[in-house]
């Protein structure tokens, strides 16, 4: 059985806006944090806000040094760390502007 897709949500869109639901029951990470957290487990933002707090957390645990070149140092080693956001196996990582086709001047992290 494959694991259960992204899906669009069946809510009627507000004002042009359409819905996408990040969150996955099937999602082993994310049922770990609903048991210690149900609140910030029970949609998209403190899911999200979760998995930015990790993905931080390690950035700083492997930074160098704490100062700004320490830090984009350490966020950049951030490699497919096991997300709590989308399906089961979805993995997160930083990106570098120097190698963004989106964007020349901002960093950004990117699920898969």
């Amino acid at each position: 059985m494959s694991p259960p897709a992204v899906s669009i949500s069946r809510t009627p869109p507000v004002d042009g806006w359409t819905y996408v639901d990040t969150v996955s029951d099937g999602n082993l990470r994310r049922q770990a944090l609903k048991e210690r957290s149900p609140k910030s487990a029970a949609g998209p933002v403190g899911v999200a806000a979760y998995d930015i707090g990790r993905l931080v957390g390690e950035a700083l645990a492997r930074a160098v040094h704490l100062t700004g070149d320490g830090v984009k140092e350490g966020l950049e080693e951030v490699k497919r760390l096991p997300a709590a956001t989308g399906y089961e196996g979805t993995t997160m990582a930083t990106r570098s502007p120097k190698r963004s086709a989106r964007s020349a001047s901002s960093p950004g992290m990117c699920t898969r």
